[in-house]
């Protein structure tokens, strides 16, 4: 395997392969050698990490809400479970979910995005820290890693990854798996648009399709589902 290398620039760090400078051969190469980097580096440190759930949910949820409480709960029983939990690593729910498994015996997986932005600097709650320039390196370690995903309420960037995990499962692109959405109210919205319109009105989606995912009002709930597709296989295998 080659061995990638860094060095600093005036402009910023250029990876290089075998130190061969890409930038000198074009800006597109050298971003190839980035993007080589963060997958190379992703799936060394997350290969060896089993089994592991991703909890996602919006920065913006201060640690008094209910869902950032729920999202701590859940994910410190996960952890004393011998569960691993990753997260964007950033405020909010992601901050709730890497300190409820910092807390636990399990690992708490931090997948950081370079945005400017305050909300989204990363945590002080992770054993396991990536850094990562862009958003689709990033959600490939999400759902090639996971045996499941739990998503709390958030904004753009939170339906992005619900989205993409229901898509990924519907075209068995990665095998079914529990995709939990915690918060009836918040998610009902959605949950009745892909009913009606994308079902019953487009018929742009099967009746089997609407049903790749569950919604809960519960950290206990969404544990639950968990421990039964997770946690007892896990404890089988061992």
């Amino acid at each position: 395997m080659q061995e990638i290398t860094s060095k600093t620039t005036k402009h910023k760090e250029v990876k290089t392969v075998d130190n061969e400078d890409y930038s000198k051969i074009s800006p597109t190469s050298n971003e190839i050698a980035y993007v080589v980097d963060e997958f190379t580096q992703g799936a060394h440190k997350l290969l060896p990490i089993e089994p592991i759930v991703s909890i996602f949910g919006g920065a913006r949820q201060s640690s008094d809400t209910t869902y950032y409480i729920m999202a701590k709960e859940l994910a410190s029983k996960l952890s004393k479970a011998g569960v691993n939990v990753a997260t964007g690593g950033a405020s909010g729910i992601m901050e709730a979910a890497s300190c409820g498994a910092y807390e636990g015996s399990a690992k708490s997986i931090g997948l950081n995005i370079a945005l400017d932005i305050p909300h989204q600097k990363p945590n002080d709650y992770q054993d396991v820290s990536l850094d990562f320039e862009h958003f689709f390196t990033r959600k490939f370690m999400f759902f090639k890693y996971s045996k499941a995903f739990v998503a709390f309420p958030g904004g753009y960037g939170t339906l992005d990854e619900v989205i993409e995990a229901i898509s990924l499962v519907q075209c068995k692109k990665i095998e079914p798996m529990p995709i939990i959405l915690v918060g009836k109210k918040f998610w009902s919205g959605l949950d009745t648009w892909f009913k009606q319109t994308l079902l019953k009105d487009m018929q742009a989606v099967s009746e089997k399709d609407v049903h790749l995912y569950k919604t809960v009002d519960s950290s206990q709930e969404a544990f639950e589902i968990l421990e039964q597709h997770i946690i007892k296989k896990k404890d089988k295998i061992i």
